[in-house]
């Protein structure tokens, strides 16, 4: 299949959301398995 990216146009988080899962969010449509999504997230949130 083709792969189809996306970006928001204004970059607004999902309000009912944490920080972790806005940012682990495009993994998943990615299809990134949960344990490697949050490790990645956690470390981008370090930044």
């Amino acid at each position: 299949g083709r792969k189809i990216g996306f970006i928001f146009q204004s970059f607004n988080l999902i309000p009912n959301l944490t920080a972790k899962e806005n940012v682990s969010l495009p993994m998943m449509f990615q299809g990134i398995d949960e344990v490697e999504r949050d490790a990645k997230a956690m470390d981008l949130l370090k930044l």
